[in-house]
């Protein structure tokens, strides 16, 4: 398939994804190891998959020292795990392919063990 075909390709899918976090003990005002990834709610080919996704970046809340984390690991969901207390803000930059960046915005509250914001488009 030739580069702008699959440029326009990846340009033209719909986006459908959650941003997840888990810990392994709900928050009691230390920090916690806390696991952050995307997960695809839908896998039908007009959606954009993990393949189509070439980096996430999370920015985290002024609270923390290292603001920017990123993975380009498709094989784990693109999860970044780091060491959190309380709640925080979060945004996520997903660049595909295309060159097309896909943001998600939302609010972590490590005060339950799980959580996920979705964005659909």
């Amino acid at each position: 398939m030739g580069m702008a075909l699959e440029f326009r390709r990846i340009q033209s899918k719909k986006f459908d994804f959650s941003l997840m976090y888990e810990s392994a003990q709900e928050n009691q005002g230390t920090e916690v190891p806390v696991r952050i990834y995307l997960k695809q709610n839908n896998g039908s080919e007009e959606y954009v998959g993990y393949s189509d996704i070439v980096m996430v970046q999370y920015q985290l809340d002024a609270s923390f020292r290292s603001r920017s984390v990123a993975s380009k690991d498709s094989s784990n969901m693109f999860e970044v795990r780091i060491w959190a207390h309380g709640s925080f803000e979060i945004t996520v930059n997903v660049l595909l392919k295309a060159g097309r960046t896909e943001s998600i915005r939302g609010y972590i509250d490590l005060t339950k063990s799980m959580g996920e914001i979705r964005i659909a488009k």
